[in-house]
């Protein structure tokens, strides 16, 4: 009846206004957001949907959205290490800051501080750009790069790199 028909269709309307609502992130369009954060000396460690491992430190926040073409994180805020899961063709990315950094098969930390983001492979190889205007950073096991707003940079190369503040738990 136009009754039932009409409330049919607002309900339909009021979904797609909460999904409208809902999807404001500037990651990957279209992709629900799920957020994770801890409290000041509190820890998590999180299973993402592929297997990866995120393992949050205190008072820090991140956002995730794994999409059909890209597996997306973005740390809000602190540090965060990843364990990425091996065999799924979707590119892994973090942003962090100004910066984005993409998996090539690896463990790496990232610590967001202020105007500076830090990048630490524990092992494999990561990507970090800064802005799409300037060249790609590679960084392989044992190294770290700490990068500010400025785009001012420092290389650290180190034989053992233990996480000082923050260590990637193998499980």
């Amino acid at each position: 009846t136009r009754r039932a028909f009409l409330g049919a269709g607002a309900l339909c309307a009021a979904g797609v206004l909460i999904w409208i609502g809902l999807d404001r992130s500037p990651m990957v369009p279209g992709v629900p957001t799920v957020e994770w954060h801890t409290a000041r000396g509190e820890r998590k460690t999180i299973r993402l949907p592929d297997g990866s491992r995120l393992d949050l430190d205190a008072d820090s926040q991140v956002q995730m959205r794994f999409g059909s073409a890209v597996r997306e994180l973005r740390l809000v805020r602190g540090q965060a290490a990843f364990a990425v899961a091996h065999g799924d063709p979707r590119p892994f990315e973090v942003a962090a800051g100004n910066e984005r950094i993409r998996d090539i098969g690896t463990e790496f930390g990232v610590l967001l501080d202020a105007d500076q983001v830090s990048v630490t492979v524990r092992d494999g190889v990561v990507e970090l750009q800064a802005a799409a205007d300037t060249p790609a950073a590679t960084l392989t096991r044992g190294e770290r790069l700490r990068r500010s707003e400025e785009h001012t940079s420092e290389l650290q190369s180190h034989s053992f790199i233990s996480y000082a503040v923050f260590c990637l738990k193998k499980k």
